[in-house]
């Protein structure tokens, strides 16, 4: 039903279509407390076709119909291993 993750500009208004950028996480986590914290986690990979560059602070991802606001974006680069680069 809700197949996409996608991140939306700060000040849209209007989450019927797909956005700036369909995100393809390597992990997205919703956490649901009962009259508590309501928060999305995603670990999204720095790709070719530079979607990481759209999860920024204020933006908007909608994923499984839910919209999140990005108040805190974590940046986490790692070089790839020995056996990687062979």
């Amino acid at each position: 039903m809700y197949d996409y993750i996608s991140v939306f500009a700060p000040d849209e208004t209007d989450f019927s279509h797909n956005g700036l950028r369909i995100l393809v996480p390597t992990s997205c986590e919703i956490t649901e407390v009962l009259n508590g914290e309501y928060s999305l986690t995603i670990t999204h990979p720095h790709d070719e076709w530079g979607n990481w560059k759209y999860i920024r602070e204020n933006y908007i991802i909608k994923a499984q119909g839910q919209l999140f606001r990005i108040y805190r974006n974590c940046l986490l680069y790692t070089s790839p291993s020995p056996r990687d680069t062979r």
